[in-house]
């Protein structure tokens, strides 16, 4: 609770520890990040054996920060050995761009930045795993008309981008 006083507002997935007043912002799912011309592909597929067995791009938001779909994983036996690190996922997709690499982001993301990198995202071979993007707040700053706006317009500009 303490650390959530230092920030107006945390944008994270449920069951990561983090408490407060919250509001779910949108939906989405983890994809695999390919390039269309990685060998493992078949049929536009990935294989549960082809992704085990491919180098992994990871984003790495810490030891104590797992994410559904690494959760997923774990569950399944599977821990995947980083080949290359990243901070986020933002640039996974140049990362994976002419590679035979495989990296795990938010459908989204693979949908924007795909075009912009020559990558693709395929339906993950674990099965689909939903991302629950939230924003946080603490409740001390429900009275302050700053923060209420500031949360509003995220919520109204979410809502449109999701939309439309």
């Amino acid at each position: 609770s303490r650390d959530m006083l230092k920030n107006d507002f945390v944008l994270a997935v449920p069951g990561i520890g983090i408490d407060g007043e919250h509001v779910e912002l949108f939906t989405d799912h983890y994809v695999c990040l390919v390039d269309p011309n990685n060998s493992a592909l078949n049929n536009g597929e990935l294989s549960w054996e082809a992704f085990t067995s491919l180098p992994q791009a990871v984003h790495d938001f810490g030891q104590a920060h797992l994410t559904p779909a690494d959760r997923k994983l774990r569950e399944l036996g599977f821990t995947r050995d980083a080949h290359v690190k990243a901070s986020s996922f933002m640039p996974l997709p140049a990362i994976i761009a002419g590679t035979d690499m495989v990296a795990i982001v938010p459908k989204r993301l693979a949908d924007r930045l795909g075009p912009a990198t020559g990558t693709i995202g395929v339906e993950a071979p674990f099965g689909r795993v939903p991302i629950i993007e939230t924003l946080y707040w603490h409740p001390v700053h429900n009275a302050d008309p700053a923060h209420v706006w500031m949360r509003n317009h995220l919520i109204a500009s979410t809502a449109a981008s999701t939309t439309g």
